[in-house]
């Protein structure tokens, strides 16, 4: 193996290199669980006891070592990139059946340019408001 019997142990080196992995881990599990708790108390449709019971699965998240896969990994982004995101629900649907109670067959491209219209001002609102968010629009 190259390795003589009189060399000096490099298991002091190995058991830091151990300890400062392992602190690594337990940092990044701790912002996973921090944004994770964050984004399950913003959601404003949940009922207050299944929040809570979310909230406390998701500070434990030494679990998810042993389950780390494809799937999950994805998940995790996802989960991550949320926080980045915001969903807006501008009135588009109703302004557009304000403008146009009933449609003719000959008024399609006048309809779906005033939907485009209608989305890109909601979008450069939202946009306004949240510069720093990815903006997504709830359409219903």
């Amino acid at each position: 193996c190259g390795v003589s019997l009189s060399a000096p142990s490099q298991a002091p080196e190995f058991m830091a290199l151990r300890e400062r992995l392992t602190r690594a881990l337990r940092e990044q599990q701790e912002r996973l669980s921090a944004r994770a708790i964050r984004q399950v108390l913003a959601r404003a449709d949940r009922d207050e006891v299944e929040r809570f019971v979310q909230v406390v699965q998701s500070s434990d998240l030494a679990a998810l070592v042993q389950l780390l896969d494809d799937r999950l990994v994805d998940f995790l982004q996802e989960l991550l990139a949320a926080e980045r995101r915001l969903v807006v629900s501008p009135p588009v649907l109703q302004e557009m059946g304000r403008r146009f109670v009933l449609v003719d067959e000959d008024q399609v491209e006048q309809v779906a340019q005033a939907l485009a219209d209608l989305l890109r001002d909601s979008f450069a609102e939202a946009k306004a408001q949240h510069p720093d968010k990815d903006i997504r629009l709830r359409l219903g």
